[in-house]
Parts: C-alpha cells; sequence; structure tokens
C-alpha cells in the first residue's frame, strides 16, 4: 500500500512540476503556436527529436502543449492524435510500446515520458498509466493495418488517374 502512495505522490509532484513549469512560460507559450515536427518516416530523424527532449526543456514543454492542443474526447483519440503527429504510418511499424516481436521499445523514449505527462494533464481524460500505455500499444499495434489501408487507397488513386490500356 505504501509504494501505491509512493507512485501517486511522485505523479502529484511530476504534474505540480509541470503546471509551475507552465506557469513561468505562459508568456513564451501564448506568443508561439507550439508546433510538432511533420510525422518522421525515419529512425534516425525520430531518435534526433527524441534526444532534443531530453536536451532541452524548453523544447519539451513546446511538445507537451503542442500534444495538448491535437485534442481528443477520449484517451484512445488524445493518444492517436497526438501519435500520427510524430511517427509517419511507415515509422510507427518499427515500434511497440514496450519492443515486443524486435520493435523498438517506445516505453524507454523521451517521447512516452512527455506524451503520458500531456495526456494526464488534461484532466476531462481521467487518464490513468495504464489507459495511455493501452492506447498507445493498441496504436503501434494496428499501424501496419493503416499503412496498409494507405498504399492500397493511394494505389487506387493512381490507378484511377492512371488511363486504361484499352483506352489508349
Amino acid at each position: 500500500m505504501s509504494l501505491v502512495k509512493q507512485c501517486l505522490s511522485n505523479l502529484d509532484q511530476k504534474v505540480e512540476t509541470l503546471r509551475g513549469e507552465g506557469a513561468r512560460h505562459t508568456e513564451s507559450r501564448h506568443r508561439l503556436t507550439p508546433q510538432l515536427p511533420t510525422p518522421m518516416c525515419t529512425v534516425e530523424q525520430y531518435n534526433t527529436f527524441d534526444t532534443s527532449l531530453s536536451n532541452d526543456p524548453k523544447t519539451k514543454e513546446s511538445i507537451i502543449q503542442a500534444f495538448i492542443t491535437c485534442g481528443g474526447d477520449s484517451v484512445v483519440e488524445f493518444t492517436g492524435r497526438a501519435l500520427r503527429k510524430i511517427f509517419s504510418e511507415e515509422l510507427a511499424t518499427k515500434f511497440s510500446l514496450r519492443g515486443q516481436k524486435g520493435n523498438i521499445d517506445f516505453s524507454a523514449t523521451n517521447t512516452w515520458n512527455v506524451l503520458k505527462d500531456a495526456v494526464l494533464l488534461v484532466r476531462k481524460l481521467n487518464a490513468t498509466e495504464k489507459s495511455i500505455e493501452k492506447a498507445v500499444s493498441e496504436w503501434f499495434r494496428h499501424s501496419n493495418e493503416r499503412l496498409q489501408k494507405k498504399i492500397k487507397k493511394s494505389s487506387g488513386a493512381q490507378n484511377a488517374t492512371t488511363p486504361a490500356s484499352h483506352d489508349l
């Protein structure tokens, strides 16, 4: 029971720290709309982005705010909208929450911590770490299906614009 209380206390401290940082940066937040990078396509691009989150507290705060502006009515929707801003479908297929099946372990990244903090800051979502983990895990699990759908859609669009051989 004391372990649970300690975990809750640690989470409360993290939330209060983030709120304090947010209050100090209110002016800069109103001047600049938080910007997320375009969805990254390579592991190298992602690693550069992820490293920047640990090296620069301002970047971390900016990304938290950008995630929050993504919106969403549930943990699943919020998480999906945020992850789509970071990962291309191709890159997402190389990740899983815990690195299962030879994928990259997303839970070991700075982005995971920043995303988790952002979701927990949105009180209306009533998020828990478990609900965030489930949403992220499912999002990565379905990334290959989304990629196949995207490929099928783009090849269907190309076929529609390419004249049939009997028309030539």
